[in-house]
């Protein structure tokens, strides 16, 4: 199946004839047949990559119109969020490969003299300082996964209890739960917790007795549930959480480590903030002056943050726009209010 891709150089570049200034399969960097760019409108172009191209599966490319230039990646296996896409797909142009985000750092701080498109596999070099990268860039994806709560890195799980079962275990990428998004969505109360030392304690004293609410707590890999109780079977409990992965194999559709070891690992976060991020790594490493360094990082990393959450109008009653309201006033009858 052929993927297409649109170009926007802005509407000032409209009429124009855009070029590939590089069109390379990233497994061995050998150019391969150029696409056709063709023209929308307002600035904007497009292209279909068909993958005739025998054992292709990733292409790197660069785009020039009139001194506008636009980088990407290509997959031949489709690219997807967390969850279940609908029709269509979406392209992720913001995600950059390791080997791409590696040698574009090094060419921007001076250590490589050739372009970063035809620079060898980082994870292939003994230049002590490629190899330093290699290590930067996973302690630097670790650090930015431990900042945001990603949407590209959040999943949703869920599991139905078996009678008696106080503990499950977590999904085995688990990162860290999104606060307050946990349900039992067989009574459709929310989860209770995460219930403290003391609180937990405390529960563990009471009698014996089937809760409500459903009571947990995380601790070593396992979620556990309402101490001192029988938990009933057949409930459904289900929360979001972030992933530890935010690195995707080559060939693969969706992130399933948590560090790059290959060039061609995609990275699940904005590849300019991680060129930033990594170019500031290596200047503090080596002791060299980051002070620009760290001020370019820090304002893309929270432009990455602000443009990854949106944001919802705010209504002066209180209420989500779209959404049912929670337990409030308007859950009162109209009348017999306190009659029995």
């Amino acid at each position: 199946m052929a993927t297409r891709y649109v170009l926007d150089f802005g509407s000032a570049n409209a009429g124009k004839t855009p070029t590939f200034d590089f069109y390379v399969r990233l497994d061995t960097l050998a150019a391969i047949t150029q696409p056709t760019i063709h023209e929308l409108s307002y600035g904007e172009y497009y292209f279909d990559e068909p993958w005739t191209t025998s054992g292709v599966t990733s292409i790197a490319f660069k785009a020039v119109c009139n001194g506008v230039e636009l980088s990407d990646v290509l997959n031949s296996t489709p690219i997807s969020a967390v969850g279940t896409a609908g029709a269509g797909t979406t392209a992720l142009p913001d995600f950059l490969t390791a080997g791409t985000i590696i040698n574009r750092a090094a060419v921007q701080l001076g250590l490589l003299g050739v372009a970063a498109s035809a620079a060898p596999d980082p994870w292939a070099s003994t230049d002590p300082n490629i190899v330093m990268m290699t290590e930067l860039l996973a302690s630097l994806g670790d650090r930015i996964q431990s900042v945001h709560d990603w949407p590209q890195n959040r999943k949703m799980y869920s599991f139905t209890t078996v009678l008696n079962q106080n503990t499950y275990p977590l999904p085995s990428d688990f990162h860290e739960m999104i606060d307050q998004s946990g349900w039992n969505r067989s009574t459709r109360m929310p989860l209770a917790g995460p219930a403290s030392v003391q609180e937990w304690e405390y529960l563990y004293s009471r009698a014996p007795s089937l809760l409500i609410n459903v009571v947990f707590r995380l601790e070593g890999g396992i979620i556990d549930l309402n101490p001192n109780s029988t938990p009933p079977a057949g409930h459904t409990v289900a929360f979001e959480y972030i992933s530890d992965n935010w690195v995707m194999s080559s060939g693969q559709s969706s992130p399933d480590k948590a560090a790059p070891t290959a060039a061609t690992d995609l990275v699940y976060f904005d590849g300019e903030m991680m060129i930033a991020g990594l170019k500031l790594d290596w200047l503090l490493a080596k002791g060299f002056d980051a002070e620009m360094a760290q001020r370019r990082f820090d304002e893309k990393l929270a432009h990455c943050i602000e443009k990854s959450t949106g944001a919802v109008t705010i209504s002066l009653d209180g209420a989500l726009r779209g959404v049912d309201r929670l337990i409030d006033d308007r859950n009162l009858p109209i009348t017999g209010f306190g009659t029995p």
